[in-house]
């Protein structure tokens, strides 16, 4: 009698909890999208309820015309961004890993195309590869990320162009380690070190108003302070002359 009253227990409370989390999700979807307004594309993570990554893959699709050529995907099983590869501007896409076999994130899995470390002074593929490389949270994960922002130099042919994200405030789980954060003045750095030029960089979500529960402090950007991003990005071109 005691372990079925047990058992009725965990049924109520669990599906308590799954209304509870399905309603926040839900909400957040909507607040999310309000920051869209004018954008018809749902993407793959959308479409799975994956909506903390609705901004990135809202972002990527934004900046759709700069992806072009043969492209390095890094990490990304196909389903989650199958949008790039039907792209008329993308002869190729390729998928690394630093392990051979098969990626996978969320339920979905690809075969490994260039399994190596992009962080090594002798690098998976020939120089200049490739046209365009997408590295979505995957710096962070990288024992040495300016060596590999400057394999992205060399991978890089002639006006080809590199997508970096990672995630500022979280814990990105999906792979181990996760080692750094970087602000956007880090990836200026990196980018001149590399000897990149940079198109843009940008900030997804500002979680500073949060502090105000924490520190009684709102640290929202502002005209001092730069707020507490979920996620920094950069996009950089490889030019022949930084003068340019």
């Amino acid at each position: 009698m005691k372990r079925f009253l047990i058992d009725i227990y965990n049924s109520v409370y669990y599906s308590f909890q799954k209304i509870v989390g399905n309603f926040y999700r839900e909400r957040a979807h909507k607040r999310l999208r309000r920051l869209h307004p004018d954008a018809s594309f749902i993407g793959p993570y959308e479409k799975n309820k994956a909506y903390g990554s609705l901004p990135v893959e809202q972002w990527l699709y934004a900046n759709r015309e700069r992806i072009r050529g043969t492209v390095l995907d890094m990490s990304t099983p196909r389903a989650l961004h199958e949008w790039i590869y039907q792209l008329p501007s993308v002869g190729k896409v390729l998928i690394s890993d630093l392990h051979p076999g098969e990626v996978e994130k969320m339920g979905f899995r690809s075969p490994v195309d260039i399994a190596g470390d992009f962080c090594a002074e002798e690098l998976p593929v020939p120089p200049e590869s490739f046209d365009t490389i997408l590295c979505i949270s995957i710096l962070e994960h990288c024992e040495n990320p300016l060596a590999m922002v400057k394999n992205f130099q060399r991978l890089l042919r002639l006006q080809g162009v590199v997508f970096i994200l990672c995630p500022y405030v979280a814990i990105d789980g999906h792979m181990d380690p996760d080692y750094w954060r970087f602000g956007r003045d880090a990836y200026l750095l990196m980018a001149r070190k590399a000897g990149l030029r940079v198109v843009q960089t940008g900030q997804i979500g500002d979680m500073g108003k949060y502090l105000l529960y924490e520190i009684g402090e709102n640290a929202k950007a502002k005209s001092w302070h730069r707020g507490i991003p979920l996620s920094n990005w950069m996009i950089a071109q490889k030019v022949d002359s930084l003068d340019r």
